[in-house]
Parts: structure tokens; sequence; C-alpha cells
């Protein structure tokens, strides 16, 4: 074995032994939440979104409430009783809110 294989190796040993101490404690969260859309005739759409790599329950709040998933474009409905389809302009969020985080698996 050559001086530089053996210099590898020793690398790859060492962090080995200290990486997945380090990584061990580190829990991921699952997390989901709801945002409130407001657009034209404030049409009270909602949209979810959800994530599984975050590492605190505040984590996962920030990270889902910076994902608007209002739509931007026009949204249609069929009213259900008569059929008749009624469209507005999309809007965006105008509230969040965090419906589960879940703790649970190690990286």
């Amino acid at each position: 074995m050559t001086r530089f294989a053996t210099s590898c190796l020793i690398v790859i040993a060492i962090s080995a032994i200290g990486a997945p101490a380090a990584l061990a404690q580190l829990s991921t969260y699952t997390a989901g939440g709801t945002h409130q859309c407001s657009g034209e005739n404030d049409s009270g759409h909602t949209c979810i979104v959800s994530g599984s790599t975050f590492s605190t329950c505040l984590d996962a709040t920030n990270s889902l409430q910076l994902q608007d998933c209002c739509p931007s474009t026009q949204v249609c409905e069929r009213d259900r009783a008569t059929g008749a389809r009624t469209c507005t302009r999309g809007g965006k969020s105008v509230g969040f809110t965090l419906t589960y985080c879940i703790g649970g698996g190690r990286f």
C-alpha cells in the first residue's frame, strides 16, 4: 500500500469515528401547515404545504411560512348545487397555521 493510500484510509477512519456520533444526535421533524389565501373578493381559498427535513418545529414553521402556495393566477370553482362556475383572480398568503409537527427519525 502506498503512503498516499495509507494516509487516505487514516483520514477516512478518523472521520467515520467522529461523524456518526454527532449526526446521531440530530432529529428530523416532519411538518405541515395551511396558508390562508386572499385575492379578489376575498375568496377564502386555503392551500397546504409540508416537508420532512426540519431540525425543529420552529424551523418548520419559518420554512413552510415562506412557501406561499396560494395561486397567483385565476382560480375557478364550480358550485356543487347549481353547477355554476365562478372565477376570481389569485392572491397571496395572508396567514399561516402550522397544523402538525412530528419529531422522529434520525439523520
